[in-house]
Order: structure tokens, then sequence, then C-alpha cells
């Protein structure tokens, strides 16, 4: 994890998640009624059939809270790597109340679990380059707080997770900034009136990089500003070899268009 802190209450967004997955089935489960299992006393093992990256334990938990008589004992926990087959956990209970919280637990552990250990094989494919894997605020609607946690479970750090802690300056922003007369710097000083401390300026050009790369760093410490984007022609070898911005080569950052199998000779163009 990097120097930032989460900004999402994560036991306060798994609870919110299991209330709304437990109410999308309805407030009976007709079938555990009439075959009688309300009463009975469960038993289930969880099983990490392809084995992985363990992530989601936390919203997996806040499910068999809401459950009632449901009690989960973990083999497991967040960024574990566990062998195929293993068992991570056992769950007891009621048996109408644990048939209620399987699919939800399941449904959770299952994503996150599958984010995680993709970020693990991006994050071991960089390992020794210097370079870290970061979360996107490209999420599942109503998720963020499941896959950001399971990025940081694999291994990834923290990027902005909303909209009001951090600047992202993108293409539209600098269209707007020229569109009023405004300068890239003044944006930034206004953004740290209002204790804005990340800023990062997504550059297409070396007019755009040279300006972002005149602004000093920030007060915390971090990446100085400055991204590339890898969808043109500008990329990584244009500003290093082109620019002759080198005070500013610690800070930048690349990507899109990563691909895993990338290894032994570190990150291409467009990486993380």
């Amino acid at each position: 994890m990097t120097h930032r802190e989460l900004d999402i209450d994560i036991e306060a967004d798994a609870r919110a998640l299991a209330r709304r997955a437990l109410a999308e089935d309805g407030d009976a489960d007709v079938t555990s009624e009439v075959a009688g299992a309300a009463g009975m006393r469960g038993l289930g093992v969880m099983e990490f059939r392809d084995g992985g990256v363990f992530a989601g334990r936390r919203y997996a938990d806040a499910v068999a809270r809401q459950c009632g008589d449901v009690r989960v004992e973990w083999l497991a926990s967040d960024g574990d790597l566990v062998a195929a087959g293993s068992h991570v956990g056992n769950i007891t209970g009621d048996l109408a109340q644990i048939l209620r919280a399987e699919r939800p637990m399941l449904n959770m552990l299952q994503r996150a679990c599958g984010i995680a250990s993709t970020t693990r094989t991006y994050v071991d494919a960089v390992a020794g380059t210097g370079c870290g894997v970061l979360h996107t605020r490209k999420t599942t609607p109503g998720l963020r707080g499941l896959e950001i946690s399971a990025v940081l479970a694999g291994g990834g750090q923290l990027h902005r997770s909303g909209l009001s802690t951090e600047v992202l300056l993108k293409d539209n922003h600098w269209h707007a900034l020229r569109q009023r007369g405004l300068s890239l710097r003044g944006a930034c000083d206004a953004a740290r009136s209002r204790g804005i401390t990340e800023i990062y300026v997504e550059v297409e050009s070396e007019d755009q990089l040279r300006e972002a790369c005149d602004i000093p760093v920030m007060v915390r410490p971090g990446p100085r500003i400055g991204t590339i984007d890898g969808d043109g022609s500008f990329g990584r070898d244009h500003a290093e070899q082109r620019s002759g911005l080198r005070t500013c080569k610690r800070g930048l950052r690349f990507y899109g268009g990563a691909e895993s199998q990338r290894r032994g000779g570190g990150p291409g163009p467009g990486d993380h």
C-alpha cells in the first residue's frame, strides 16, 4: 500500500452491500421453508477450487452477520496465496440462514478473489522494475469498495477512489483551461488551496509535458505531477528521448494496454 489511506469505510460499505444483496433475494426463502430447513443445524465448507489470491473476507462476513445465526471460521486472510482445492473457511449455523447467505457470500468472494488474483499477476510481472499497479475508478457501480480492496489484497496500490479528494487533469480539462485562458499552474494552485495534495496531469504533447514538469512537487511525499497517455504516438520513449526533461522522469506514469506476459524486459510503453 502507498502512503495514501483508503478513503472508503470498508466495514460500512460491506454492511450496505450485504443488505442490498440479501434484499435482491426477497424477504423469504420459500424453498428452504417448504423443505423444513429452518431450525436445522448446518455446516458448510468453502473451497477455493482454482486457487489464487484470497480476498473479500470482510464482505462475506457482513452477509453472514446479517443472516443471524451464521458463523464463519476463516482459514485464510485477504492477500493469502491459496493452493487450488484448499478450504478457506467453514460456515455453521441455522441451515435455512446458511442457504440464504451462501450465494451472496460466494458471489462477493468469487469476484474479489478473481480481481485479487489477476492483480497479483500484474504485480509479479513488474516486480523489480520500480513500477507499481494502481486500482482504477472504473469500477462496477455499487462495488467500488469491494473491488478496490481486492486490488489491494492482490498487491496493488491506492489511486483515487472518487472525484472529491484528488485531481486528475486530462484532455477535456486541458481544453477547458485553454478555452478559459487559464494555466495548469493556476489550476493546481486552486486545487492546493482547497486542501488537495495529490494532483495528476495526463499529457499528450511535449508542450503539455513541459508545462506539467514545471510545477513543483506536491507537499505530501509521492509521485511528481505528470502522466503520459499511452494511446497515441506520444508515449514513454518519445517523452524520455525527445523532451530532455530528466528531472520530471522519476514521477511520470505510463498506463494503458498493459500485458501481463511482458516479463523479463520490464513493462513496455503504456504499462503502469
